[in-house]
């Protein structure tokens, strides 16, 4: 719990209905600082209704109320169209503390936030370098780190030079992912290099969404690799069964499209057609029906002990 500005037991002297000493609930419902304090002692929706308008409209008391019941989409949206009615043209303050408090989360709610943080970031950006944009904000330390949230974003979101994939796929074998991004930063605007270097925290979704992309990508090879090797072991597999039943050579791509199909493969030799080891004259792409022109001569060739073998490679 945050530092409280007032004594903790006034607090539970007013939830209790106790003495209040030299203080009136009026006093205290009209107190934006109390009322704040008291949502974060006694996390209860009628803390908000004993608040004076006063005190509704008031920024920080708002954040605490929606930050203590977060969880309510339709409570938490409904205080804050009504703080928008009131207060149409000073709402830029409260989206900012609001899309910092609900940027990572999916909620439609929270799709709203953004919505609005973006149109508010638009609507107060610079066409420039984020050096810019000091100038303008330096004297507010909430608006500035909004702003450079969204120019940090933009570099790693929304860079025509390379996608966010390519990216973590530059990061994925770097041990301090902080430095590389901080690097990264440097080569587009050197103003806010300087400023990350300052605020770490501004940087935080960054690093998070590379990580989580970085093992996307590391469980995308892992499982790659094991399709080709698997790929390969069929072709092993069916290369000794048509020498031993002395099949045609001309054969191998009938019988490999055939398996394929019969064990749903599709996908996994798509996959070792764009391996690198995968071999000319053996790309799926190539033969993937020709079992289809074959498909009776096929029916005259035993292959239950092929399908067997295969069965047990592939399970």
């Amino acid at each position: 719990m945050k530092k409280l500005n007032y004594d903790i037991n006034l607090l539970y002297a007013y939830k209790n209905g106790d003495d209040l000493g030299e203080y009136t609930e009026e006093m205290l419902e009209n107190n934006a600082l109390f009322m704040t304090d008291l949502i974060s002692v006694w996390k209860d929706k009628r803390v908000f209704d004993y608040a004076s308008n006063d005190v509704k409209n008031n920024v920080n008391f708002l954040v605490a109320v929606i930050k203590a019941f977060k969880s309510d989409e339709n409570y938490v949206r409904s205080i804050y169209n009504n703080y928008v009615n009131n207060n149409p043209d000073k709402t830029d303050t409260l989206i900012i503390y609001l899309y910092n408090m609900f940027r990572k989360d999916n909620t439609l709610f929270a799709s709203e936030i953004k919505d609005s943080a973006e149109k508010l970031f638009m609507s107060m950006d610079i066409d420039g370098t984020f050096e810019l944009v000091y100038k303008k904000y330096h004297k507010s330390d909430s608006k500035l780190k909004f702003m450079a949230r969204f120019y940090v974003n933009n570099i790693f979101y929304s860079n025509s030079d390379i996608t966010f994939e390519e990216i973590a796929i530059m990061a994925k074998n770097k041990t301090k992912p902080y430095y590389f991004v901080t690097k990264f930063i440097r080569k587009y605007d050197k103003a806010l290099y300087d400023y990350v270097l300052k605020y770490k925290d501004v940087v935080d979704d960054i690093i998070e969404n590379l990580k989580k992309t970085i093992s996307k990508i590391s469980d995308k090879e892992k499982d790659d690799k094991n399709k080709v090797d698997t790929a390969n072991r069929i072709i092993f597999i069916l290369f000794n069964y048509m020498k031993n039943n002395k099949i045609k050579d001309a054969d191998l791509t009938t019988l490999l499209s055939y398996l394929i199909y019969k064990f749903n493969l599709q996908d996994m030799f798509s996959t070792y057609d764009a391996a690198s080891n995968s071999k000319p004259g053996f790309r799926y792409a190539d033969y993937k029906d020709k079992y289809k022109t074959y498909e009776d001569s096929l029916k005259s060739i035993d292959l239950s002990e092929l399908e067997e073998k295969i069965a047990n490679c592939v399970k």
